[in-house]
């Protein structure tokens, strides 16, 4: 996800990335080289959460994972690269903007979003989650050239909000 994320960014002009990851896990040197090549970007990596929080405008996390390595590679990792409010308050923008791809992994000792997050009017998870679906149908249709064949049936999303945000944003809410 961040590859293909980088890449598509590097299209614009003067960009700046910071890159936060756990020592052995840092973005591929061709894909450093590719967004550098791209233009006028400033690319910095860090292994320190606090140093790379500092002056984001967008955090986009994901998690480490730890189905992908062995017990071996994984060894070291700490709940360091878990992303929770004390950090955002601490070092983060006020007006950061807090994205993921989903799912997260937010059980404790996970390397991902902390649920202390879910109210926080700065994640973004769940209205990026519902923007995901509209933009991937335009983006088939554009494809598949049929955008002025669906153009007709264009109209205003019936669905809202939903009452709760975060992990019990479900129809499930409240039964348990």
């Amino acid at each position: 996800t961040v590859h293909s994320l980088m890449k598509m960014l590097a299209l614009y002009k003067g960009l700046k990335f910071t890159l936060v990851s756990p020592p052995g896990l840092e973005m591929p040197t061709e894909i450093i080289e590719h967004v550098a090549a791209r233009g006028n970007h400033v690319i910095e990596q860090t292994h320190s959460m606090a140093e790379g929080l500092k002056g984001a405008d967008v955090i986009y996390a994901t998690r480490v994972q730890k189905e992908r390595f062995n017990d071996e590679q994984l060894e070291g990792y700490s709940a360091d690269f878990q992303i929770n409010k004390a950090l955002i308050d601490t070092y983060a923008k006020e007006d950061v903007i807090i994205m993921h791809p989903l799912p997260r992994d937010s059980r404790a000792g996970s390397h991902d979003l902390s649920v202390d997050l879910n109210h926080d009017p700065r994640l973004a998870i769940f209205r990026q989650a519902d923007n995901g679906i509209p933009v991937r149908m335009a983006i088939f249709a554009v494809l598949l050239g049929v955008e002025n064949l669906v153009q007709h049936s264009m109209r205003d999303v019936t669905w809202s909000p939903p009452s709760h945000i975060g992990p019990e944003d479900a129809v499930f809410h409240g039964m348990y």
